[in-house]
């Protein structure tokens, strides 16, 4: 599953203000796409949009030639993942078990299969 991520349009207003304006860009698989910005410029607003942990004010997202809303969430966990630079961790998480939980989406009943595991390692030690 290599499809692209491409936003088309994003608009994202705050209080009144233009976080994200006609924001478009097609993020190819296997690819590196870095977002260099100042503090509020809206890095994270954008990756909020494209993962659907917020809803654009306009446009739209789509995950090769579906919109990412027409996309279930067990699906969409399959194929996006993100992991936020800050995040509120109430107990104390090793880095295996924090990239398990990357996992979650792929899992068929409780813990973690053989599968999981390799993935999981293969991951790491990529």
């Amino acid at each position: 599953m290599t499809e692209p991520l491409i936003c088309e349009g994003l608009g994202v207003q705050i209080g009144g203000a233009d976080i994200l304006h006609n924001v478009s860009h097609r993020f190819v698989p296997g690819r590196i796409t870095a977002l260099l910005g100042a503090n509020g410029a809206g890095k994270s607003t954008l990756l909020a949009c494209l993962t659907r942990l917020r809803l654009p004010d306009t446009g739209s997202v789509l995950l090769g030639e579906r919109a990412l809303d027409r996309i279930n969430r067990r699906e969409r966990g399959q194929r996006i993942g993100l992991l936020p630079q800050v995040s509120d961790v109430h107990w104390d998480v090793d880095a295996e078990t924090l990239v398990m939980l990357g996992r979650f989406a792929h899992q068929q009943g409780w813990g973690a299969s053989d599968q999981d595991r390799r993935a999981v390692a293969e991951a790491m030690a990529a």
